[in-house]
């Protein structure tokens, strides 16, 4: 092999490292507005870009991104939000023209640390605010998360539920907020499959451990 192919290889192999790919669609655990959405998620050497959607479900619709965005990672540091485009800063807000039409937009942040396997999406507001918490960048998980919801969408929820519990395993330790999710999607198999007993001992489970946001958790399957 020539040197000139040789120095092809190491460049190649340096961009792939230093650009992640695209996480489309990531899993996350709870989120505010049911209509808002993230597409993808975009890592880069300088900047972290959110595509995100927003469908409108009122006759007289508006919405805005508040300057007070951030991306809160694992460890308690905030990234805070440098632009976005496509949608109105607060207060100007974007006003919707008819029911059910989606507003794509997009926020962008500095770069990710380095192997970043998840984070929380917040925006601190006076009122309305939105977040998501608990969104999955690690390929492998979101992979396997997907999985686990086609088995409880087709019907499979006895096989859905090993899935569920076997995530447990994979994010043991990692102190992710999607965890709570996971007992979530647990307690909700469980009576799917009419075993109350079981049910509760996945609520019990929940109540007793020491996860980031179980209340908001627990109160969900309160109000389910």
């Amino acid at each position: 092999m020539s040197k000139k192919l040789i120095l092809t290889f190491v460049i190649f192999t340096t961009v792939i490292r230093l650009f992640p790919q695209t996480i489309t669609h990531p899993n996350y655990g709870l989120k505010s507005h049911e209509t808002l959405d993230i597409e993808s998620v975009v890592p880069a050497t300088h900047s972290t870009t959110l595509n995100m959607v927003i469908e409108n479900r009122s006759l007289d619709g508006t919405f805005c991104a508040d300057k007070n965005i951030f991306i809160l990672l694992p460890g308690g540091k905030r990234l805070k939000i440098n632009k976005a485009e496509g949608i109105p800063r607060c207060p100007d807000t974007y006003v919707f023209k008819n029911f059910g039409e989606k507003l794509f937009f997009s926020l962008i942040f500095p770069a990710l640390p380095e192997g970043t396997e998840w984070f929380d999406l917040v925006e601190e507001c006076n009122e309305a605010c939105f977040s998501f918490y608990g969104i999955i960048l690690d390929d492998k998980l979101n992979q396997k998360i997907d999985h686990a919801y086609a088995l409880s969408g087709s019907g499979e929820y006895e096989e859905a539920g090993r899935e569920f519990e076997s995530l447990l395993l994979d994010l043991y330790g990692r102190k992710c907020s999607y965890e709570g999710a996971v007992y979530w999607n647990l307690v909700h198999l469980a009576r799917k499959v009419g075993d109350e007993s079981k049910a509760g001992e996945w609520s019990e489970k929940l109540n007793n451990s020491d996860i980031t946001l179980k209340k908001k958790y627990a109160e969900v399957l309160k109000n389910y």
